[in-house]
């Protein structure tokens, strides 16, 4: 059946937390070629106040038990949206069960569990999505389509910020002791390793180092900053490429550093962030006017040989100006993946966030021994 005459892809969700309620459902119920139609949560719908699926979703089914869940052959795509540490044994359940898969970010919090996850999606014929939706965020969907234009030459040089400001929810990290898949290298660097590797592919080496700057945090080894260097080759596409990856909680600026680049013909720097997640919680939909749109005063700044666009005037030897964001689209990858469930290309691979699940545990290995670390396919 071809994609653009496809019938909807039926989804059911699993989890009903904030997870599912703005990063998935409304951008799930913006594109039309799918169609909600059931819901899996544990424990049955409180008295207390906490929002439940049952309530605001009545026409879907409601389900309390996992395996009649799984059973529903109604549901082609499941969507897992629980704790890290259930994405693994849910989505590899979902895929025995026969059924397509979107699994939050992080894949897994080990490559032993990813490697489980992808075995699992090669027996059963079906497709493992990772949530990386950050690859449709208006800041990078800008940055990657100026790399792509030639303005900047050959890339030799980069960096990618997720940052804050001491947000509230830091404080609940703690001086616990580190297990896998806890801080801030699986929480967001998972996003901007893979935004990475879609640009540039695979590294060399990798080199890691990583702090505690939360107040209250001790001695613990659960990041909340950190910095992650990939090498690339000395030959070959991305010839002498280092591709730095950073986060950091304590930023004091008015836009927070997003994303740096640097080749032969030119440069460009963007500051601010998505305006999606924000605009979510406030009420907004993604079908409104002005949805995924970012304010000007954050439009990235391009200096080339080359003029690129009408906005850059000369000074000196470079071209400089502003470049408009592109239009960020949560819906958009699920478009994509409604079109892959029905036969189209997968744009977003689980074999990717594997190699940003890989990366990280060498940084955490090359900050501990002090010395970079071979990445291996």
């Amino acid at each position: 059946m071809s994609s653009t005459t496809m019938s909807p892809v039926k989804v059911g969700i699993i989890g009903y937390g904030n997870s599912a309620r703005v990063f998935h459902l409304p951008h799930i119920l913006s594109v039309p070629e799918l169609s909600l139609v059931a819901f899996f949560q544990r424990a049955r719908a409180s008295n207390d106040d906490k929002p439940k699926s049952s309530d605001d979703y009545p026409n879907c089914k409601h389900y309390h038990d996992f395996d009649k869940f799984l059973a529903d052959e109604n549901i082609e795509l499941v969507v897992v949206t629980t704790r890290d540490d259930s994405h693994a044994d849910l989505s590899i359940a979902a895929l025995e069960a026969g059924k397509n898969v979107v699994c939050e970010k992080p894949l897994g919090q080990t490559s032993e569990q990813v490697l489980r996850m992808l075995e699992a999606q090669k027996r059963s014929g079906k497709i493992l999505f990772p949530f990386q939706n950050r690859r449709y965020d208006s800041d990078f969907r800008t940055v990657q389509r100026v790399i792509q234009s030639g303005a900047l030459g050959d890339i030799h040089e980069m960096a990618l910020h997720y940052d804050w400001d001491l947000p509230a929810w830091i404080a609940g990290m703690g001086d616990k002791p580190y297990t896998p898949g806890a801080g801030m290298m699986f929480g967001i660097g998972c996003h901007k390793l893979d935004q990475a590797l879609a640009l540039f592919g695979r590294p060399s080496t990798v080199t890691g180092f990583y702090r505690a700057l939360r107040p209250g945090a001790g001695d613990s080894k659960i990041d909340d900053t950190f910095t992650i260097v990939l090498h690339y080759p000395k030959s070959g596409p991305h010839r002498n490429l280092e591709v730095v990856v950073k986060c950091n909680v304590i930023n004091k600026t008015k836009h927070q550093f997003a994303y740096f680049v640097r080749g032969t013909k030119g440069s460009f720097l963007k500051l601010g962030e998505d305006p999606q997640e924000a605009q979510v919680q406030s009420g907004m939909k993604p079908s409104d006017e002005g949805y995924g749109e970012e304010d000007e005063d954050i439009w990235g700044d391009l200096a080339s040989e080359d003029r690129a666009n009408d906005s850059q005037v000369k000074r000196g030897s470079l071209w400089c100006g502003k470049v408009k964001s592109e239009k960020g689209s949560w819906g958009m990858y699920y478009r994509d993946v409604a079109k892959a469930v029905r036969g189209d290309p997968v744009v977003v691979k689980a074999e990717t966030s594997a190699d940003g699940i890989r990366i990280i545990e060498l940084a955490r290995e090359s900050a501990e021994k002090g010395r970079s670390m071979v990445f291996e396919a």
